[in-house]
């Protein structure tokens, strides 16, 4: 573990994706090599650091704005594309996720952010794709290996968050995404990550573009619920069952993450010596 010195008025999730980059570099300073790359880790729950990203590497993304201030909000209103999601740029689960369908709710919300929040935390307003599934794709080394649709609970939905009445659909055509996976894993420079990706289009085609919302290095990851489960997915979390297909998930992510790492270093060595006896 490793202290987090914060500065007077400082928010602690702010501050922490940074932190955790510059403790893990400390391996790297001594010689060691560190998989992923230590500086992917400030896009750990860092909504303005992944939206800077995007917006530099030409990631496809809905119209975003980051606001710094209530003022900055109110003078751009004209331009925002309604209806947008209003989030907690370094939240997590959903939290603090707000809604606007019109400038008045929009300028009511980004208030209502501002008066709860720090000095010095923004907040980030995104145009709202309009769609029941977006899907979640956890990925090494920009291949694909777990993979899930996300389904709101209903269009009027601001997420599709289990805690937030969304459920699950383990169906999902892993294979045909993965061309684009391995494109976002080299377009943002970050190896290993879960990311959200949405389609405008019900009856998405998973080979096309999608939308990017976000991608974090690191993340809890849902295993499937049995075929026999109806409920919801939070119930499903809560029965015995679930730690221990959480813990398979987990352990085949290990594994996976090991290979990668050896086929890494075999793929980026210059010789490669093979010593068999008595030949």
């Amino acid at each position: 573990e490793f202290e987090l010195p914060l500065q007077e008025g400082e928010l602690y999730e702010k501050r922490l994706p940074y932190q955790i980059a510059e403790w893990y570099s400390q391996f790297s300073k001594q010689g060691g090599i560190l998989y992923p790359p230590p500086e992917t880790y400030v896009y750990y729950q860092n909504k303005v650091g992944l939206a800077n990203l995007f917006n530099e590497r030409k990631v496809k993304i809905p119209a975003t704005w980051v606001f710094s201030s209530f003022a900055e909000a109110e003078a751009e209103q004209d331009n925002i594309q309604f209806p947008v999601v209003i989030k907690d740029p370094y939240g997590y689960s959903s939290l603090g996720l707000m809604q606007a369908a019109d400038k008045e709710e929009f300028l009511k919300n980004v208030k209502l952010h501002f008066e709860h929040a720090l000095p010095g935390v923004e907040t980030i307003v995104q145009s709202k794709v309009v769609a029941l599934r977006e899907a979640r794709v956890t990925y090494i080394e920009g291949r694909p290996f777990h993979a899930y649709w996300r389904i709101r609970k209903s269009l009027d939905s601001a997420s599709a968050a289990s805690n937030l009445g969304g459920y699950q659909d383990f169906d999902f055509p892993m294979q045909d995404i993965a061309p684009y996976v391995a494109e976002f894993a080299n377009q943002t420079g970050i190896p290993v990550g879960g990311v959200d990706f949405i389609w405008e289009a019900a009856d998405a085609d998973v080979k096309t573009t999608p939308y990017t919302l976000e991608v974090s290095p690191t993340s809890d990851i849902n295993p499937p619920a049995p075929p026999s489960w109806h409920k919801t997915y939070k119930e499903f979390k809560k029965t015995k069952g679930y730690r221990r297909a959480f813990l398979q998930v987990r352990r085949l992510w290990t594994d996976l993450m090991t290979l990668a790492v050896i086929d890494k270093y075999r793929r980026e060595r210059k010789d490669l010596f093979v010593d068999i006896d008595n030949v």
